[in-house]
C-alpha cells in the first residue's frame, strides 16, 4: 500500500512560486538590455522624453533642456584631487557621470551643460553621497565642499588643472590626480 499524503500548503506553495516566477519574468522584461531600469528617454516615436531630477527631487523635463558634456565642447574628464584638500577627489567621465571622495563619504553625480543659458552654464545633477560619520572638522570640510559643489555653474581646464566656479564666484581648484 503506498502512502500518498498531501503535505498541507504545498498547492498553495507551488502556486506562489510560478506566480513569483512569472512576475519576475514580466519585471525582467521591463529593463534595458545592460539591466538598468531607467526609463531609455525614448517615447514610441523616438522622441528624447528623459527626465532628471536635481538634489531636490524635482524633476527637470530634459528635452532641450541640459545634456551630457562631451570632451568636445568641454574637456573636464579625468582624475582631480583638490588643491586646498587633497583628500577631497573627483573623477569625471567623458560622458559627466562623476564620482569622488570627500574624506569622509563617496560621492556621485552627472555634470551636464545647459544649453538654454547664453554660455552654456554646468548643472551638477542627481548629487548623491553616503553619511558615514567622521571627525567634525572633516565632515566640515565635506559639508563646504558638497554645497559648492552642488553650485557649480561653469569650468574649465588648463595647464594647472581644473577650476569648477559656483553661482557665487567660489573657485574649487583641482589637480591632475
Amino acid at each position: 500500500m503506498s502512502d500518498s499524503r498531501t503535505i498541507p500548503g504545498t498547492a498553495a506553495r507551488r502556486t506562489i512560486l510560478a506566480t513569483a516566477g512569472a512576475a519576475a519574468l514580466l519585471l525582467a522584461a521591463c529593463t534595458s538590455p545592460s539591466g538598468d531600469t531607467a526609463d531609455s528617454g525614448a517615447d514610441d516615436d523616438g522622441e528624447d522624453t528623459s527626465v532628471s531630477s536635481d538634489d531636490t527631487g524635482d524633476a527637470n523635463d530634459t528635452d532641450g533642456d541640459s545634456q551630457m558634456i562631451r570632451p568636445d565642447d568641454l574637456d573636464i574628464a579625468g582624475a582631480w584631487v583638490l588643491t586646498d584638500n587633497p583628500d577631497i577627489t573627483l573623477e569625471i567621465a567623458p560622458d559627466g557621470a562623476t564620482t569622488g571622495f570627500t574624506g569622509c563619504n563617496t560621492l556621485g553625480a552627472v555634470i551636464t551643460r545647459d544649453p538654454t543659458s547664453p554660455d552654456g552654464q554646468l548643472v551638477v545633477g542627481d548629487l548623491s553621497y553616503t553619511e558615514i560619520g567622521c571627525e567634525s572638522d572633516v565632515m566640515a570640510a565635506e559639508a563646504e565642499f558638497l554645497a559648492a559643489l552642488d553650485a557649480v555653474i561653469a569650468g574649465q581646464t588648463d595647464a594647472d588643472g581644473l577650476t569648477l566656479t559656483t553661482l557665487d564666484g567660489v573657485d574649487l581648484t583641482f589637480t591632475q590626480g
